[in-house]
């Protein structure tokens, strides 16, 4: 779904602006991680898993192409840089902090499925987060830009 999704992005990318898909992409990937957080039969898992993929392709994709027809030319390398930076680490982060939990409970499946579980609520959380940021912070500025 991820491929899928990155191929596809351009296209939607140019009838709807980077902007709207940027929050539709965060929106997407809160609902499929979410699903993934509160479900547990395998094909709920699969579904949130596609959902989740077009989420997180778009979400990483429309930051990048924003910063790309927005800004000046010689500021574009500063900013792609700076949104991928924050994007990796937040990821990270939310690796990290499933590996702590996984290891408190060592070789025992409660431990790998608390993990996990807490792996999908930090992922989720941050697109929450981000969507919620986007909203506030872009919102404002669109509402600037049309007055």
């Amino acid at each position: 779904s991820v491929a899928v999704a990155s191929f596809t992005a351009p296209m939607f990318e140019r009838r709807l602006g980077h902007l709207n898909m940027l929050w539709i992409g965060l929106l997407t990937q809160v609902i499929g991680i979410g699903l993934l957080y509160f479900v547990d039969d395998r094909v709920s898992l699969a579904i949130g898993m596609v959902i989740a993929g077009i989420g997180c392709a778009w979400s990483w994709a429309m930051p990048q192409a924003g910063a790309i027809k927005e800004l000046p030319k010689e500021k574009v390398g500063l900013a792609s840089g700076t949104i991928m930076t924050v994007m990796i680490m937040s990821g990270n982060t939310a690796i990290v902090i499933s590996a702590m939990i996984i290891d408190l409970y060592p070789k025992t499946k409660i431990g790998e499925a608390a993990g996990i579980q807490s792996g999908f609520l930090m992922a989720a959380l941050l697109a929450a987060v981000g969507l919620f940021s986007t909203l506030l912070i872009l919102g404002r500025r669109t509402k600037k830009s049309q007055a």
